[in-house]
């Protein structure tokens, strides 16, 4: 692409550099013009040919600066080394520039950092030039201003992202900010190949992992006998595979059995370079120091076989001044001759006085003049203790395989070998301390990473420097990017479109569909799955359908878009799905409403989006998709906030959509917020019969969270509301919610009556009714709730009943919820009644119900009475069990009603029965602090009653067992719990 040509606007990771002329203003304020270009000139023209020579653009040159972006409109992988190159190449250049008569010697500064930035074509009245708009130009600009004269500094980020190893010093403790952080800057002085040397005090600090067939393999070419010796292998895995890794891993194995191993590398800087990985080959068999001119002459070369041809050939090659192979007047195939007839002796030489490994890295960025040398050394060199190994990517693998007789294919890692990496990566970090958010982020990253080793590793240490367990890694690691993006720079431009429009899709996609979309022929869409297809970007994966070969070649596809191509994909996108061949609209089950919405949100079209939010949260409904309701409902949340405040309304009823499923999920907190606001502004925009749905909704939610008072109060406004209206679903809504708080203030009898009303409406043909969209069925939720109140209130009949036609209405709907709400009534009488070994199997099937459907509302109180029908028919090792599960989720954090007051009652039970009576005291006291807390007699008649029982395990005075039983019995006989009330009194009478 010429540096002339506009391109397309592209999200890209780069390098940006700035170069500045010292004190060029003073100079030229007192000189004449033709002067002052006289001494800017030439400066500029050697900054602009470093940056040319290490494949650099130069976005802007302005007097006496000039900024230039390396990876900007081709992938450069190594972006960072390029720009340091280069900075370190043209400063050197000004300081050995003849000096202009009259005119001091041109100073430069040069200042770099790395990061995303949109890359785009600025038009302007000259033509336009090459742009990038984001901060990290910014923060290069500013890292310039602070360089010494003749300095070159680069940014922490920068770096980091140097391949090998560099000679950094801290700029004066100087740190530049960034996003509120301080970014430290270090001036360079060198830089070292990454492929320099074999590091025998180890390569890394840790041992190789998921690779123990290949790395087994390599080390048996280094047996003892040196039989196997006699090799040429090639590793062959897609960039961030962990090839190096394995290589310089079984290179330490051969230096512990004293074969000499010699590493070298092709580096894309060099690529063109003809003889580039010769020469370093070259040196480091002949020991030559070319790090500091006239610091080691080459070693006299005595003993070889060479022509005189050839041991010029050799002597230039090695020779520390540029251009002396170029320069060597004879024609080029002798040349090629010569000197890959000088490399095979050196390395027949060496292989002849000790056992020789040659490890020559990246294969697919060798120069195509050492290529054919290495193959000429393997035909002369086989029968000699010496080995070539090779590693490259697929793309090269046919070149490789040329000189190779075997070869090695690293593949993805194991799901296990993944975590086992990952959580070697976290073993030393603070940031993850909660098991439960540990969890959350090692599943985020094993999602995405998909076995790739560097990844798995970048991704790791991402999360470090966020300091946030826990936290989404939204974030594509600098150095990840621009290594997997190069694989589509080598794509057509319209294979180009075709996987963008695919990454738009998501990570697989129908070719059917997505040919419909694009609207192409047959013959132009097949030429481009063929051409995405060899290239490695997508895999088969069954008829009519291809997935991205890795997840992340989706997400840097799709992030690399700018806003604009985005919308304009996802928009074609969402009228192809939305309206059908005749030009009517599909329906919202032929594609979902989910993909629809979610095509339409990143279309900008945000007010259709809700519209089909509101089908796909209905639908989840409808289908007790809990997890998925509570997912759309953020959706909606988030595209009503982009909206602005027209869009409350909209925001309140999407919440009493799904206030049944975050009820379940114990996410109440997540809408109170919402309805509270609708309350503010006096149910603006709100109908009378939402106004009843949303203060039953508070009420509901005040009362889980532990406030009864402010929940009655929203309660009886709305029981008195809906009153007014003759409509069965509002005076549900209301009964129940006044009816559990009705419980909460030892109305029992009060509660259960209004429950068993309520509940009468539901039989016959109306039995399995629903009002609007819930997930819950009202004839069972209302009987359920009534039937365990009823247990308290020693009415174990009507309790029987309630729960019997609860059930007969679930197992007929075969509805998940409703069944284990009828277990969870049905284990709770059991329990009460002393049938406590049937009571703690069908609550512990009901827990296990709670934890594998989510039902995390009703989860606190089903562990708890789970826990203590277990305790009391002595099954305390699984009693144990359910309640560190159900401690360990911690749902009681949220749920703080009578359920936070059973599982301390529970747990302190559990204490107790293993003997543990201090700590059952201290824990139990938790527990009757959670029933003062909430103002609850009929849990405060339990915990009194319970106290007693604990007091008389630890041998307490008769008169301080004698006092909490007393008080639980007055709380009993207030709140006419008939069966609490005879456990009372038969302990006082004995």
């Amino acid at each position: 692409m010429s540096r002339d040509t506009p391109i397309e606007p592209e999200r890209r990771v780069v390098t940006v550099l700035y170069a500045d002329i010292v004190g060029s203003t003073d100079i030229i304020s007192k000189l004449d013009p033709d002067d002052a270009a006289d001494f800017l000139d030439p400066a500029i023209n050697k900054i602009i040919r470093s940056i040319h020579n290490f494949g650099g653009t130069v976005a802007r040159v302005q007097g006496d600066g000039v900024k230039a972006v390396f990876g900007a409109t081709r992938t450069q992988e190594d972006h960072a080394l390029r720009a340091a190159m280069a900075g370190l190449e043209m400063v050197e250049a000004l300081k050995t520039a003849s000096l202009i008569p009259g005119i001091p010697r041109a100073a430069l500064r040069v200042g770099m950092h790395s990061g995303y930035v949109i890359v785009r074509w600025q038009h302007n009245d000259m033509g336009g030039g090459l742009d990038t708009v984001g901060s990290t130009a910014h923060v290069a600009a500013k890292i310039e201003q602070i360089v010494p004269p003749n300095g070159v500094a680069m940014s922490e980020t920068t770096a980091n992202l140097l391949p090998g190893d560099a000679e950094l010093v801290p700029l004066a403790e100087t740190n530049i900010s960034q996003d509120g952080n301080d970014l430290k800057v270090f001036e360079i002085n060198s830089i070292t190949s990454p492929h320099d040397a074999i590091k025998t005090d180890r390569y890394d600090v840790h041992s190789l992992i998921g690779r123990d067939e290949e790395l087994k393999y390599l080390k048996s070419l280094f047996d003892t006998d040196m039989q196997n010796l006699r090799s040429s292998t090639c590793i062959i895995g897609e960039a961030g595979i962990g090839k190096s890794k394995l290589v310089r891993e079984a290179s330490l194995y051969a230096v512990k059995k004293n074969i000499r191993v010699e590493l070298v590398g092709g580096i894309s800087i060099y690529k063109d370079t003809p003889f580039f990985v010769l020469k370093s080959l070259a040196n480091k068999l002949l020991r030559v120091n070319v790090k500091t001119p006239g610091a080691a002459k080459p070693l006299p070369i005595t003993g070889l076989p060479l022509s005189e041809r050839e041991q010029v050939g050799l002597e230039r090659l090695i020779s520390i001044e540029q251009g002396s192979i170029a320069n060597w007047d004879i024609p080029v195939d002798d040349k090629r001759k010569a000197i890959q007839a000088a490399i095979s002796e050196v390395v027949a030489k060496v292989a002849s006085d000790s056992p020789l490994v040659l490890l020559v890295e990246d294969v697919h960025d060798v120069d195509f003049e050492s290529i054919q040398c290495l193959k000429h050394i393997v035909a002369q060199c086989m029968q000699l203790p010496f080995s070539l190994i090779l590693t490259t990517r697929p793309q090269a693998t046919e070149l490789a395989s040329t000189i190779l007789n075997s070869k090695v294919i690293l593949r993805p890692l194991s799901p296990v070998d993944s975590r086992r990496l990952i959580e070697r990566e976290l073993s030393s970090s603070s940031a993850i301390e909660v098991e439960k958010e540990t969890e959350t982020a090692i599943a985020d990253i094993l999602q995405r990473a998909d076995g790739l080793p560097l990844a798995l590793h970048e991704f790791s240490k991402l999360l470090k420097v966020q300091r946030t367990a826990g936290t989404k890694l939204n974030q594509m690691p600098l150095a990840l990017e621009p290594l997997l993006h190069q694989k589509f720079d080598a794509l057509t431009s319209k294979t180009g479109d075709f996987v963008q429009f695919a990454s738009a899709l998501g990570n697989r996609f129908n070719t059917v569909q997505l040919q419909d979309i694009l609207g192409w022929s047959d013959e132009k869409f097949q030429a481009a799955v063929s051409e995405s297809v060899d290239k490695s970007i997508f895999t088969q994966l069954e008829n009519d359908v291809l997935g991205f070969a890795h997840q992340l070649y989706q997400e840097i596809c799709y992030d690399s878009m700018v806003r604009s191509r985005k919308r304009e994909i996802h928009q074609q996108i969402y009228e192809s799905l939305s309206v059908s061949k005749d030009g009517h609209m599909s329906s919202a089950v032929s594609h979902g409403p989910q993909i629809l919405a979610y095509h339409a949100q990143e279309a900008g079209r945000l007010e259709l989006a809700l519209d089909h939010l509101w089908h796909a949260c209905s639908q989840a409904i409808a289908t007790s998709g809990i997890r998925t309701a509570q997912r759309l409902y953020h959706r909606a949340e988030f595209i009503c906030d982009q909206i602005g405040e027209e869009a409350a309304t909209r925001k309140v009823k999407f919440a009493s959509l799904v206030f049944d499923a975050l009820h379940q999920l114990a996410a109440h907190h997540e809408i109170l917020h919402v309805f509270q606001d609708a309350r503010a502004r006096d149910f603006e925009g709100l109908s009378d019969n939402e106004e009843v749905l949303i203060r039953a909704n508070i009420a509901t939610i005040e009362w889980i969270s532990g406030n009864p008072d402010e929940a009655y109060i929203e309660a009886k406004k709305a029981i008195e509301l809906a009153e007014k209206f003759d409509y069965l679903p509002l005076t549900t809504f209301a009964s129940f919610a006044i009816a559990n708080l009705e419980h909460s203030r030892g109305e029992i009898r009060k509660c259960v009556d209004r429950l068993t009303k309520t509940s009468a409406y539901f039989k016959g043909q109306n039995a399995a009714l629903r009002f609007g969209q819930t997930i819950t069925l009202p004839g069972v939720i209302s009987r359920a709730f009534a039937s365990w109140y009823a247990v308290d209130l020693g009415d174990i009949k009507l309790a029987i009943d309630l729960e019997t036609k609860a059930r007969k209405i679930a197992e007929h709907e075969n509805h998940g919820y409703s069944k284990t709400l009828c277990d969870l009534a049905l284990g709770y009488r059991l329990y009460r009644t002393g049938e406590s070994e049937r009571g703690a199997e069908v609550l512990s099937r009901a827990y296990a119900t709670c934890i594998e459907e989510s039902f995390y509302g009703i989860a606190p109180m089903t562990a708890a009475w789970a826990g203590a029908a277990l305790l009391d028919s002595d099954q305390v090792e699984r009693a144990e069990a359910i309640l560190k599960q159900e401690l360990e989720l911690d749902h009681i954090s949220s749920v703080r009603n009578s359920g936070r007051y059973y599982i301390f009652s529970s747990q302190a039970k559990l204490l107790a029965k293993t003997g543990k009576l201090d700590s059952a005291y201290r824990v139990h006291q938790k527990a009757l602090k959670a029933a003062m807390d909430t103002n609850d007699p009929v849990s405060l008649a339990y915990a009194h009653v319970e106290k007693a029982d604990l007091l008389r395990q630890m041998k307490k005075q008769k008169r301080e067992v004698v006092a909490e039983l007393e008080t639980g019995l007055n709380l009993a006989r207030e709140c006419e719990m008939s069966l609490l009330v005879e456990y009372c009194e038969s302990v006082l009478s004995d």
